[in-house]
């Protein structure tokens, strides 16, 4: 179980990183359409903060690609507490499923105070999807050992793991063993 956890869990965060490397690869085209949408965005959002999840809803259908700068424009413009924060990550995330590691990634740019928020919703998504990663603490700390580049955060059964390159992966664990 221990062995099958930790292959999973590196698998996971290997599968993470291809959104990152796909990001980097952006042309120069994709980040300024991009670079607009976060700028019609927030323009679109300041005029009805009331309506910022309808309005997040419709951008990112509109631009998936680019979910990830309507997610920063919607958290920044609306100065988002947590609890609106995770509405505005599930409101993307089940738009664009498939940019949830980005989508994640973004709004933790901007509200890392509000990463249990965030990561609650990635674990929903990821369970919709089929795609969560459940372990216990001890498994967390064996698998993502610090010494070996990897720092992570264990928080309300919510475990944050970024390795040197910056590939983020989130799931739960079980406190058993102390956290």
């Amino acid at each position: 179980m221990k062995n099958t956890m930790k292959y999973a869990l590196v698998g996971a965060l290997f599968a993470a990183a291809a959104p990152f490397a796909v990001a980097a690869e952006r042309s120069a085209a994709d980040v300024k359409k991009c670079n607009a949408v976060y700028q019609s965005a927030s323009k679109a959002i300041a005029k009805d903060p009331a309506k910022v999840l309808e309005l997040v809803s419709k951008l990112v259908a509109a631009n998936e690609s680019c979910a990830a700068e309507v997610v920063k424009a919607a958290i920044v413009t609306t100065k988002a507490s947590g609890e609106l924060v995770g509405q505005i990550v599930e409101t993307a995330a089940t738009v664009a499923p498939k940019q949830l590691s980005q989508i994640a990634a973004a709004a933790m740019a901007v509200a890392v105070d509000s990463r249990v928020q965030i990561g609650t919703v990635v674990n929903k998504i990821n369970a919709q999807l089929g795609t969560a990663q459940t372990g216990t603490y001890a498994e967390m700390v064996d698998m993502f050992p610090k010494n070996e580049g990897y720092s992570y955060t264990l928080t309300q059964g919510v475990y944050t793991v970024q390795n040197s390159a910056g590939v983020v992966q989130e799931g739960t664990y079980a406190s058993k063993g102390g956290e």
